[in-house]
């Protein structure tokens, strides 16, 4: 019985990964830059700016999770052989 529960349960999630299109709705405006990053082969450099102030957070090149500057998000990395991916996901 737990088998056929958890695969029917499988099937259900399923159609919900396949689903395309659909609509966002955004209220308010966009009154900040997005950061900018500059790396070389040690890390990144990613520059924030915030009510006029710029700050830099270097960005180390590990799996940890790491903030941007003044707490808008975050920012990982995951390695996969010499390709590193950089995940930046703000609040």
């Amino acid at each position: 019985m737990k088998t056929a529960f958890v695969l029917f349960s499988g099937l259900l999630f399923a159609q919900a990964v396949l689903a395309e299109g659909g609509t966002v709705t955004f209220t308010g405006a966009i009154v900040e830059p997005a950061c900018t990053t500059m790396t070389n082969s040690q890390h990144a450099a990613v520059q924030c700016s915030q009510n006029g102030v710029d700050k830099v957070r270097q960005v180390r090149f590990n799996k940890q999770q790491q903030t941007l500057p003044f707490q808008l998000g975050n920012v990982s990395v995951q390695s996969s052989g010499h390709i590193k991916a950089v995940e930046v996901i703000y609040r």
